[in-house]
């Protein structure tokens, strides 16, 4: 789901920003402007800009989202590592871990995890990602979090959650 929001957004929503802002501007200066002939490189300008400030406010809408959940779990989020609707988020004060994706993931206890581990596998040609928290639940011993093709974010959050579980 996540990849068809993607595509969908970078396909459908960053082309009609760029379209729009583009001709928004090109009419703004062509009433400002008397000229006949108008300079295009202003509304380029101007979509290149909007394109870029639509995807840094679409990434941070994520996150967002992805705290909200997180903190609506009873959460206290000191740490956050998420790409897309999966991510990892600990509470060192209360002792928690947040694992998995949004709605499906699972609240673990310091003393329920056993052991983590990472694992990197190719998917196509792009590589994937994933932490493995092994846990003491019967229902759930294992809770997988991946980091799509995020090597450096996947081996912070690993080292983050090694440091919380005091796992050498």
């Amino acid at each position: 789901m996540f990849i068809l929001k993607t595509l969908l957004k970078v396909i459908v929503v960053l082309p009609l920003v760029a379209v729009a802002s583009f001709k928004a501007t090109a009419i703004i200066l062509a009433q400002v402007s008397y000229s006949a002939s108008q300079n295009l490189w202003i509304p380029i300008l101007v979509s290149v800009i909007a394109s870029l400030a639509y995807l840094i406010w679409d990434g941070k809408r994520e996150k967002d989202r992805f705290i909200n959940h997180v903190t609506s779990l009873n959460i206290t989020p000191e740490y956050v590592a998420s790409y897309g609707e999966n991510g990892i988020a600990i509470d060192r004060t209360s002792g928690k871990i947040f694992a998995g994706r949004i709605g499906k993931g699972k609240v673990l206890e310091f003393s329920d995890v056993s052991s983590i581990e990472w694992e990197d596998y190719a998917m196509g040609n792009h590589m994937k990602y994933l932490i493995h928290l092994n846990t003491k639940d019967f229902d759930a011993p294992r809770v997988t979090v991946g980091f799509s093709s995020n090597r450096t974010r996947r081996e912070e959050a690993y080292a983050k959650v090694r440091a919380a579980l005091n796992i050498s």
